[in-house]
């Protein structure tokens, strides 16, 4: 009696767990065939080469041996004329300090002037200025993600003065009267207790100013720019010792160069692409410089080599880089993002008419995706732009021939990312 009873709980247990692996190989069986989806969506990717680079410029000291504590009259980044005061100069800290203070004075005064202007400025609209606000602070978020403290100050500056503009343009604020009063009074206890500078320091050159040096303005030959090799490059390991009567320099000619090391292979797709690409700086400098390839110098097709990038825009903090992180902007691909789980070959049907009027089938093997519509799947054809590293772009409209029945994946379409037994017409959930 009691073996039977042992036997019947063993057959027992035996059929729950028959019962819980069937549910598991069922559950393990619905959930490799069920389907997932994701919606196709526009993206647009640059392709970029990765490297360093050297900035070339057309620079000339501003040398000054006479005594004393210079201000500077200018900023970096600005431009000067030829004979054009680029420093005061005194004979006390104190007064090289007030001087500098009195400049920064009269910069807010001038925009406090400038913002009581915006009442009678029919031209300026709210919706302007937010728009305004609003990509500085995006491009004030995009500076501290990046490190980019250099352009910090300016966009500070510019944020203060936008915000201003809407405290006027919502009537929070009716003028800056009293601000500029104030301002304009510690203007004038600061000159009065500031003696006259000893003399001035003009420059030789016009163009942009800059007030410091690093020793590298001419390491590099700027008029033979075109000729600069690999080897060049690797040997501008020591920069020169900077005058010591140097105040400051100018960049004296529009255009400015970055010399950057390539592969053989960047230099191919480089020499046989577009000459307009954008370069980023994204150690120095927010945003996309435009850039022009000017020369790709190599020994030999299949060696290492440079390539010589001409760009022409200029602000203060381009005028200070010298050595930095490059990032060359080939192309820009734009089309639908697909993952590359979702790409599958199938076969897709083309129908037409024959010259007798028939009807007439034929089918090809082809790259395509699975699209849910609606409780069916269909194929669809797809013609891939670029590939990265687990997603592919592409066309929404290939040019006429490149697909073999015309239709291909459109925006929005949920495409099959994952799921067993796929195939045109397969009727789902």
């Amino acid at each position: 009696m009691k073996r039977t009873e042992k036997k019947k709980g063993m057959l027992v247990t035996g059929g729950i767990i028959l019962l819980v692996a069937v549910a598991i190989v069922t559950y393990i069986v619905k959930s490799a065939s069920a389907i997932q989806t994701e919606d196709a969506v526009s993206i647009e990717v640059t392709d970029y080469i990765d490297t360093t680079g050297y900035v070339v410029r057309n620079e000339n000291y501003i040398l000054s041996n006479r005594e004393g504590i210079v201000a500077y009259d200018v900023d970096d980044g600005e431009k000067i004329s030829y004979n054009g005061v680029v420093g005061s100069v005194f004979q006390t800290e104190k007064d090289a300090l007030n001087h500098k203070k009195i400049r920064e004075l009269d910069a807010q005064i001038e925009n406090f002037e400038r913002l009581n202007q915006t009442n009678v400025n029919v031209q300026i609209g709210l919706d302007s200025v937010n728009n305004q606000l609003d990509s500085r602070l995006i491009q004030f978020q995009e500076d501290l993600n990046n490190n980019s403290f250099k352009s910090m100050d300016t966009n500070v500056s510019e944020l203060m003065y936008l915000i201003n503009q809407k405290l006027i343009l919502t009537g929070k604020v009716e003028n800056f009267d009293s601000e500029i009063e104030e301002l304009k009074q510690e203007k004038e206890r600061l000159e009065a207790e500031t003696a006259d500078s000893l003399y001035t320091i003009t420059s030789e050159y016009a163009g942009y100013f800059v007030s410091t040096c690093d020793g590298y303005e001419n390491i590099l030959s700027y008029d033979d720019i075109e000729n600069v090799t690999l080897d060049d490059y690797n040997n501008v390991v020591t920069a020169a010792n900077v005058p010591d009567s140097a105040i400051g320099k100018v960049i004296h000619s529009l255009n400015w160069y970055v010399v950057c090391p390539v592969t053989a292979d960047q230099a191919f797709s480089l020499s046989n692409g577009s000459t307009n690409v954008t370069i980023k700086m994204p150690y120095a400098f927010s945003g996309d410089i435009p850039a022009k390839v000017i020369k790709v110098n190599q020994e030999t097709e299949d060696s290492d080599g440079v390539v010589i990038l001409q760009c022409s825009y200029m602000d203060s903090d381009l005028s200070k880089i010298r050595s930095e992180t490059v990032q060359i902007g080939l192309k820009t691909y734009e089309g639908i993002r697909v993952s590359k789980d979702a790409l599958h070959n199938d076969y897709v049907t083309y129908t037409y008419e024959d010259e007798s009027g028939n009807t007439v089938e034929e089918q090809k093997l082809v790259q395509g995706v699975y699209v849910k519509y609606g409780s069916k799947l269909i194929f669809k054809q797809v013609s891939i732009l670029y590939a990265g590293n687990d997603f592919v772009i592409c066309d929404p409209s290939p040019e006429e021939g490149v697909l073999y029945n015309g239709k291909t994946v459109e925006l929005y379409d949920q495409i099959v990312v994952s799921g067993g037994n796929l195939y045109d017409g397969k009727i789902i959930d």
